[in-house]
Parts: structure tokens; C-alpha cells; sequence
């Protein structure tokens, strides 16, 4: 079409085209020759997009030719970057090679962000980087500060350095950057203060984000965050920075998740703020107020009729919330069913795991919705198993069957059903010691609640009582005062066992001796045959 209209292709045609047709290796060099048939001169952007398409060595080389030839310098990094493979994704490196602002200086600066993005955690290819461009002559600008500040989120003193740093140069720092340093900052004693001091409200952008992450962060230091939580939220509001429901869903999060002990003053107070500032509650904050009602059916009731008559239709953690605090109320638990039902929710494998162990002690029932977790297409892991096995204490035949659901699935089981296992063993001790030895052999370190339910299995058995007495002072486990003989049955929202539990590294010859004692202790109570094979 330009042929016919004798409208005469540029550079930037070449460029277009190129770019149109990516990976065409046979092309890209048809159009280089058809550019120089027309007499046009490429430039340093053309060769930038063939080094993006293709940056094999033999196209690196040829590049490398050209422009010597041309009297092209090459942008700072530029054919570097290919040479380390750097370029791999194609598309990042066409951003990183032909995407130039008119100031050349700004457009250079650009490339080593890009190329310090593809290095977070990497301190030594950060450092040379840092160096190439310091050689280059390239001014960076905040952008370039602000990369450095979240690749070296890793380190604590590191970040600190680059927003140092990043100050010192008279940039502005953004949220993000304050949201990484307060992330790294929050569990340095005093650091809170500084973090926070340290902006200058003619200086900084301030958000409810950063508030957010912040004390999501604190969060994790249990009842120690709180005090630090309020000094932040307070901070907040003198900022004039207003709180909103994810606000406040963080900070119930604190003493109402998964693993975090309830705190009634905390939920309380929590909620008298959100009235003063006229904050509507959603269904995760309704949520999170029924998981506080733990043992207290009425407080979930009422915090659940009120989520229904502000319009808020409940959902699957909700309802599960709503489940684990009416579990060992069997009219409430069906209650609870009755009213998952009206609303048509589909359960998950949370609500599924909560409903079985609702109905410990009633294996049937618990079986029952089992089946319905299979049928479902929902996933089963774990804890369904350990659910199940809470449900079938003293029933061997039904936690027999949960261990070959277990070899069957390929289960890597968490220390929580391990303890249910044994627990459920409490009249048999022979498997009640296969189950612990298949613990250790797991890489699990047991607790009290492992040694309370052998305990129970071995009672009225002095030579295995010895045994778990010793085994306890090598594990240094003290069993509580009216410790239950059981691991908690309970499974929290938003907890991860697997992420709690700790690991011990024996050598195999070490738990095989060990498995060998436990034998001869098996055999001199009178459970073993003496060739029995066994453990």
C-alpha cells in the first residue's frame, strides 16, 4: 500500500514491523536488508527489538557488528543483559530494550530498574548492576531507589541503607517503599516509632494500604503486635487518615484468626470504633466476630443474625465460623446445617472438615459427610482424615480404614493427626506405638498431647510408662495439669498445621534402634509373640 501511494518507510516503520512479527527469524533480517536498500540508517532501538526477539549469541554477535559499523553505541546494559540471559521472557525485554523516554538519561535509568526487578533476593547481581550503572554515568532516579529498596526486602538493615539512601538523594519516597520498610522494620524494638516518625507529611504519601499491611504485619507477634497495633492506629487517625472495614477486619484478624487467642477487651473495642466511625460491617468482619464467639453459641447467634438483617449473605468461612462455635452443641450444629441449606451454599473443604468434627463420637455421620466431601470434587487433604479419626476414637476397625485412606491418597500427615490416631488407639497400644513410630519416621517432633494419649494407651503397662516417661524427657515435653488425653479435634480458619509443627533429624539407625527397644517392651508386657514382626 505505500508502495502504490509512493509514501517512502522511515525507521520507525522498521521498528513496527519488526515487532509485529515476532520470533521470525528469516523476516527480521529480510526487513534489516529491505531498511538499507531504502538507504535508511537503523538505530539503536531497531537493534534493540532484534536483541529482544532472538538474543541467541549468533544475533548477539551480529548486533555487536552492526552497530560498530554504524557508530551505534549501545544502550548502558543493553547487550549485556541479553549475553546473561536476562532477556529471556521475550516480552520483559522489549520493555527493557525499546521502551525509551526522549531524555535519554531517564529512558537509561529505566533499563537498570527493569534489570534490578529481575534480581530481587540476588544481593551480589544487585551490587554489580548498581556498579554498571554508576560506570555507565547513569543518574538514578527515585524509581530506580525505590527497586532497590523492595529487591532487598529480604534484609532488614538493607532496606533500612536504601531508604537512607533514597532520602539522602532527595527523592520522595512512595508507599510502597514506606510499606516495604515498615514490613521489614516492624519486630526491631523502637524501629515503629522511627518507621513511622521518619515521614514527613509534606513529603510522603500516606494511605490506608500501607496502615493496612502494616498492622497485618504486627499481627504476627501475637499479644505483643496489640499494644504496638493501637499506637499505629492512632497514629493513623492523627494523620487524618480514615479507617475503613479492611481497617478494622485486620485488626480483629490479630486476636480472632487461626492460631490467635480470643481477646474479648480487643473484639470489643474493635467494634465500638467501628460504631464511632460509622464503618459498615461486611461478611468478613462478621466473620471474624463469630470466630471470637468460641464455646458461645449465643454470642455467634446474635452476631449472625445481625450480619442476616444487615442484607450480608454468608458464605462458606462464615458459616464455618458459625459451625465451630455451636460444636459441641448437636442441636446447633443442626441448626447450622438447616440454615447452609436454606442459603444454598456449596461447603468447601474448611466447612466440610469443621462438619465432621462437629459430630465427633458419631463415626456414621462423620463417614457420612466424608462421602459428600468425595462426591463433592472438593479436595480432600489431611485434615479430613484427621477429622475422621477424631470421630472414631476407640472404633480400630474405622481408624484402621482412615489409615488406608491415607496410604491410598498418599497423605503427608500433620502432627494434629498423628495425635488423633493415637488417641483413637487409647485400648489398643500396639498400634498406638505404630502410629507414633510412624510420626517420627514423618520427621515430626511429638508434644504433650502425643504423650498424654500414650500415656492412656499404656495405662496399667509399668515398663512402656517408663518408656514414654523417658521418651518425653528426650523430647523435653512437660504434659500440663488437666491436659486432655486428645489433640484438639478443632480445625481453625486461616490455619496452616503443617507450617507449626517442628521437624527432628534422627538418622535412620537411630530410629531403628529405638524401634527395636519399643519392641522388646511390647513383648515383655505380653502384646507381642517374640517373632512377631512389628513397628
Amino acid at each position: 500500500q505505500m508502495e502504490e501511494l509512493n509514501i517512502l518507510p522511515n525507521v520507525h516503520t522498521f521498528h513496527l514491523l519488526l515487532e509485529s512479527d515476532a520470533d521470525n527469524h528469516v523476516l527480521a533480517f529480510k526487513l534489516y536488508r529491505a531498511l538499507r536498500s531504502y538507504g535508511l540508517k537503523p538505530d539503536a532501538r531497531l537493534f534493540s527489538i532484534i536483541l529482544a526477539q532472538f538474543g541467541d549469541t549468533d544475533t548477539v554477535a551480529w548486533c555487536r557488528s552492526e552497530m560498530s559499523r554504524h557508530g551505534i553505541e549501545p544502550h548502558p546494559g543493553m547487550l549485556q543483559v541479553v549475553a546473561e540471559g536476562a532477556g529471556g521472557d521475550k516480552q520483559r525485554a522489549l520493555r527493557i530494550f525499546a521502551q525509551r523516554g526522549e531524555a535519554g538519561a531517564r529512558a537509561h535509568a529505566d533499563e537498570f530498574a527493569e534489570l534490578l526487578r529481575t534480581r530481587h533476593g540476588d544481593d551480589a547481581a544487585l551490587e554489580q548492576i548498581w556498579a554498571d550503572m554508576e560506570r555507565c554515568g547513569v543518574q538514578p532516579d527515585g524509581n530506580v531507589y525505590e527497586v532497590m529498596v523492595r529487591a532487598h526486602a529480604h534484609s532488614r538493615a538493607k532496606v533500612r541503607e536504601w531508604y537512607d539512601k533514597m532520602v539522602a538523594a532527595g527523592h520522595v519516597p512512595s508507599s510502597g517503599v514506606l510499606h516495604t520498610l515498615a514490613l521489614a522494620q516492624c519486630d526491631e524494638a523502637g524501629a515503629l516509632e522511627w518507621c513511622w516518625g521518619g515521614w514527613q507529611p509534606s513529603k510522603a504519601s500516606k494511605d490506608r494500604t500501607v496502615y493496612n499491611k502494616q498492622l497485618h504485619a504486627l499481627g504476627k507477634k501475637g499479644a505483643g503486635g496489640v499494644v504496638e497495633a493501637k499506637k499505629l492506629y492512632e497514629h493513623m487517625l492523627a494523620e487524618r487518615v480514615s479507617p475503613k472495614a479492611d481497617t478494622f477486619n485486620t485488626m480483629l484478624k490479630m486476636r480472632t484468626g487461626g492460631g490467635a487467642s480470643r481477646d474479648a477487651e480487643w473484639v470489643e473495642w474493635c467494634v465500638q470504633e467501628m460504631e464511632r466511625w460509622g464503618v459498615a460491617k461486611n461478611v468478613i468482619t462478621y466473620t471474624l466476630l463469630m470466630h471470637a464467639c468460641k464455646n458461645d453459641e449465643s454470642g455467634a447467634k446474635r452476631w449472625y443474625h445481625r450480619m442476616v438483617a444487615d442484607g450480608i449473605k454468608p458464605d462458606t468461612r462464615a458459616m464455618t465460623a458459625l459451625l465451630d462455635a455451636h460444636r459441641k452443641d448437636q442441636e446447633g450444629v443442626s441448626w447450622c446445617i438447616d440454615e447452609l441449606r436454606r442459603w444454598r451454599i456449596r461447603p468447601d473443604t474448611f466447612l466440610y472438615n469443621v462438619l465432621m468434627a462437629s459430630y465427633r463420637m458419631r463415626p456414621e455421620h462423620a463417614r457420612a459427610w466424608y462421602a459428600e466431601l468425595v462426591g463433592s470434587g472438593e479436595r480432600v487433604d489431611e485434615r479430613s482424615i484427621g477429622m475422621l479419626a477424631a470421630a472414631h476414637k476407640g472404633d480400630e476397625e474405622g481408624l484402621d480404614w482412615c489409615r488406608n485412606e491415607v496410604s491410598r491418597r498418599k497423605f503427608t500427615l500433620s502432627l494434629r493427626t498423628y495425635n488423633n490416631l493415637i488417641s483413637g488407639y487409647y485400648a489398643n497400644p500396639v498400634k498406638a506405638v505404630e502410629c507414633y513410630m510412624e510420626l517420627l519416621d514423618a520427621g515430626l517432633s511429638p508434644d504433650c498431647f502425643t504423650f498424654a494419649a500414650l500415656q492412656t494407651a499404656f495405662s496399667g503397662l509399668p515398663q512402656l510408662q517408663q518408656w514414654c516417661t523417658k521418651e518425653m524427657r528426650r523430647f523435653r515435653v512437660e504434659i500440663p495439669a488437666g491436659l486432655p488425653n486428645q489433640a484438639p479435634a478443632h480445625i481453625a480458619l486461616h490455619y496452616d498445621e503443617m507450617s507449626r509443627q517442628v521437624r527432628t533429624r534422627e538418622s535412620k539407625n537411630v530410629r531403628d534402634s529405638r524401634k527395636r527397644e519399643l519392641k522388646a517392651h511390647l513383648e515383655a508386657e505380653g502384646l507381642l509373640e517374640a517373632d512377631t514382626s512389628v513397628v
